[in-house]
């Protein structure tokens, strides 16, 4: 019997030793540096497109006039701002298509795919200019770019070493603005050497493109092991496959009316997206307020761009999240203050941009609004999944997403052009007050996520202690109804 029992535990031993995945640690780097680049280039299209928004314009009329004509201020900018903002409505409507399939199919052939379909929606630019059909692709390419900002952080989370993880996921996040700085600079670069300036847009997107799909020729040289959506990290450089089940009890669809009825999740997820549009409308519009409003040279608006799009969201990234830790994480009430205090300020400077036309002022008072309303993304983040049941998180963080999308990135750059538009027939066409009184409506907004803020405080204020411990007993209540 001693025989058998050992026998049997050989067999399990070998058995238990056959299932370990070894992971090969250089090419872990190296397919992390890939997933850097992907999202770092694939965000170039979010500066190309503000750094040219008049060449754009002059492209879609199909004007044979020169970039700084004073005709191009008889055009709207409507057209423009939609094509930029387009982006967001893929962005939407991928959130719901990957919540789907991204844990029934091969991660990284949907990796690949998405690669070389944002890398064709990118060129078609090449091929016409058709105003409608270049919106299509836009709309194309936003499908694409949601699995990115998705996935990423998952896999970091899910192949990178314990002691990296952090690291590795905050550089992933800094890629998109780093991303549109690079964009920027490069169809900056474009229009030095394009024999029509205005048209050199299209030869940065081609430039994207291909950068995407070499980053795709190579994520495909790898095994599908470092992609495997069962795979479950054990040790540094070892993980096993596990066998999950999947029900349809979970599905978006079906939690989606018990996910809107929480009022701190809904109120403070609006509070996000007005965040968004402030970003976006900065990121978008900056460049063109500056050059219009300020009189900025080309080679100042790059660095003062650069300066506002990427320092500005990562210090005030870094300091949310340190000052969120000492005061003891988002479930902690002070967490909600914090971030009240965070858009209270954030708000108030926003109503200050504008009222001036000093550029270094103007400069300074928007690096100070990124950095309060992005340093309260953070906590605010972890509240918007903490405050749902852990069945529903899954499914929140996809309809936070669309929400984030639908009614806070995608009307940035629309609305703002919209209201440009209105105050151009009001005043005449090359009156740049048009830019300054449409960035003073469009940063009031923020005024509205102040108010769903303390909407959401006081939401969260009824609730007692932690986050965490409402949520034990709540399942502690439930349990002893049942």
């Amino acid at each position: 019997m001693e025989y058998n029992i050992n026998e049997e535990k050989n067999e399990e031993n070998q058995e238990f030793l056959s299932s370990i995945i070894q992971i090969i640690d250089s090419k872990r780097i190296i397919i992390y540096i890939l997933l850097v680049l992907v999202i770092t280039f694939s965000s170039c299209d979010g500066g190309i497109i503000p750094e040219q928004t008049r060449g754009i314009k002059l492209d879609f009329e199909g004007l044979n006039i020169n970039e700084n004509s004073t005709e191009t201020d008889s055009i709207g900018e409507s057209k423009v701002g939609f094509f930029g903002s387009s982006d967001y409505i893929g962005r939407v409507i991928g959130a719901l298509i990957f919540t789907v399939i991204m844990g029934k199919y091969n991660r990284k052939m949907l990796l690949v795919a998405t690669l070389i379909f944002k890398a064709l929606t990118l060129v078609i630019a090449f091929f016409t200019k058709n105003f409608y059909v270049n919106v299509f692709a836009r709309i194309l390419s936003g499908i694409s770019q949601v699995f990115f900002t998705t996935y990423f952080p998952v896999w970091c989370d899910q192949y990178g070493k314990e002691s990296q993880r952090v690291l590795m996921v905050s550089l992933i996040q800094l890629g998109n603005p780093l991303g549109i700085i690079i964009g920027y600079g490069l169809n900056l670069f474009c229009r030095l050497f394009a024999s029509d300036s205005y048209r050199a847009w299209r030869i940065s997107f081609g430039i994207e493109g291909i950068i995407l799909l070499v980053c795709g020729f190579f994520i495909f040289s790898f095994e599908n092991k470092y992609f495997s959506h069962k795979f479950v990290l054990t040790g540094d450089n070892e993980g096993k496959e596990e066998t999950k089940n999947d029900t349809m009890n979970n599905s978006l669809l079906s939690n989606v009316g018990k996910i809107l009825c929480n009022k701190l999740f809904l109120f403070t997820t609006l509070t996000n997206s007005v965040s968004f549009f402030g970003m976006g409308v900065v990121q978008y519009w900056g460049d063109k307020y500056m050059e219009e409003v300020l009189k900025m040279e080309k080679q100042n608006r790059f660095v003062a761009f650069g300066s506002l799009c990427l320092l500005g969201p990562i210090i005030g990234i870094i300091f949310g999240g340190f000052v969120c830790n000492k005061i003891g994480g988002y479930q902690k009430r002070g967490s909600m203050v914090f971030i009240m205090i965070l858009m209270l300020v954030s708000t108030i400077i926003s109503i200050l941009i504008a009222i001036h036309k000093i550029t270094f002022l103007f400069i300074l008072s928007t690096a100070g609004y990124l950095l309060f309303l992005c340093a309260a993304m953070p906590p605010e983040s972890g509240i918007i999944i903490s405050s749902l049941e852990n069945n529903l998180r899954g499914d929140g963080f996809a309809l936070c997403n669309c929400i984030l999308n639908l009614l806070g990135s995608f009307p940035a750059a629309y609305v703002f052009s919209i209201f440009a538009d209105i105050f151009r027939k009001r005043l005449s066409d090359n009156d740049p007050d048009q830019y300054r009184y449409a960035w003073i409506i469009s940063m009031l907004y923020n005024v509205v996520g102040l108010l769903f803020i303390i909407i959401a405080g006081i939401y969260r204020f009824k609730i007692k202690g932690d986050l965490s411990k409402e949520e034990k007993e709540d399942e502690e209540l439930s349990q002893q109804m049942n």
